[in-house]
């Protein structure tokens, strides 16, 4: 049973939320000067990749995995060595990606590109904890039912079309199929979904796996009770633990799904590392969530100040959590504790870009001169990956 043990570490991590100090500063990264330099090396670099792309015969990401064009594009922009990490693995990420995107289509040729983009962002997170268990890295059934669940049941249960009993009829019978009730589905839709709960099945035998679905009915309960989210008036304690409890039950079942069993070491970080990526999620989406009455601790922030502070408290958590990240090989850990750094502070920054004018001007300039390339800058370079996705075939607008 690892509910108890999901609560307690939910408890833990909201009195570390309430305790910590909203003063840590950023490290300054240098002058106008050098964020430039940074940029136009950078868009050189990526220039150069994308010359090779119009004499290739064929159009995928496996012919990029070993290109070192790409890993030295990376390790400028990121910061850290693709080939020292590549030495510790077994498995390309970038093949994964490949097959999950293949896979996707061949099932949905209809399916929008946001949907897709929105369960990839989940299969590299599990590619992520493969990487930290020192795994093989490859897409498994349970790896992509999983992801899929994701825009299947997500885009039903933030609709703002659907009624309230809609949703929980919805929820409900999901509730019962993931119980491991046999169900007729009532739609072409729900037909979906449960395809994805049998896929999971195939994998992991219930007797012998209990944590795997009990992992998945976490992940359910937290999304029943983020319909609230939409219609309930709620404290902002209350709406902080919700989210704190969406987030870390989605991860959870991540590493479940990924491993079938989590050591503590595991539990407590993936616990952890859902949180901050949950608040990031609502960072990101508190203008349109703040639209259609969806209550965050950001959507529902009174003021610059307040948004700030929230948005330095985020920052401050994601690094200590990173520093429990759990990894048995030291350079590896160092890597990927790198890599994960560099990924939130890039999705923080990217929202802060987008919302500007929900925050001061001198905060926003802090962020700006602490960027490595700059805020608009870093804007005008995912645009250009954005096409170069779209030379691909990969039409995924959010890089």
């Amino acid at each position: 049973m690892i509910q108890q043990k999901f609560d307690t570490t939910i408890q833990e991590y909201l009195l570390k939320w309430n305790q910590l100090s909203i003063a840590t500063e950023r490290p300054h990264k240098g002058s106008f000067i050098m964020r430039y330099y940074r940029y136009t090396q950078i868009k050189r670099q990526l220039q150069r990749f994308s010359k090779n792309l119009p004499v290739l015969d064929e159009m995928n990401l496996s012919n990029f995995k070993d290109d070192p064009e790409l890993k030295t594009l990376i390790q400028t922009w990121l910061q850290f060595d693709v080939n020292q990490m590549d030495q510790s693995l077994q498995g390309s990420y970038v093949e994964v990606t490949e097959h999950f995107i293949n896979r996707v289509k061949e099932r949905w040729p209809d399916m929008v590109h946001t949907s897709i983009f929105q369960a990839l962002r989940n299969v590299w997170i599990m590619i992520a904890i493969q990487m930290m268990a020192e795994k093989t890295i490859a897409l498994t059934d349970s790896m992509f039912a999983y992801s899929m669940l994701y825009p299947l049941t997500d885009n039903i249960i933030d609709d703002p079309m659907l009624s309230q009993s809609d949703k929980y009829g919805f929820v409900v019978r999901l509730g019962q199929r993931l119980n491991g009730i046999k169900l007729t589905a009532n739609s072409r839709h729900e037909a979906d979904v449960f395809d994805m709960v049998m896929l999971i099945e195939t994998q992991y035998e219930r007797t012998q796996y209990p944590d795997v679905y009990e992992s998945l009915l976490l992940i359910h309960d937290a999304q029943v009770q983020s319909l609230s989210q939409q219609y309930a008036g709620m404290s902002e304690q209350e709406i902080l633990a919700l989210s704190f409890v969406k987030g870390a039950s989605s991860v959870i079942a991540d590493g479940y799904l990924v491993l079938g069993n989590l050591e503590d070491s595991f539990f407590k970080f993936l616990t952890g590392y859902g949180i901050v990526l949950q608040l990031a999620d609502d960072l990101q989406d508190m203008k349109s969530d703040a639209e259609v009455g969806h209550k965050t601790i950001f959507s529902t922030a009174k003021g610059e100040f307040v948004r700030e502070q929230l948005t330095v408290k985020l920052a401050h958590l994601s690094r200590i959590i990173l520093l429990d990240l759990p990894c048995s090989t030291p350079v590896l850990r160092v890597q990927m504790i790198a890599l994960l750094d560099k990924s939130m502070t890039f999705l923080l920054d990217d929202a802060i870009h987008m919302h500007k004018k929900l925050f001061s001007k001198a905060f926003y300039r802090h962020i700006n001169r602490a960027h490595i390339t700059g805020l608009k800058n870093h804007e005008r370079l995912k645009i250009r990956c954005e096409k170069i996705a779209n030379q691909l075939g990969y039409q995924i607008t959010e890089l």
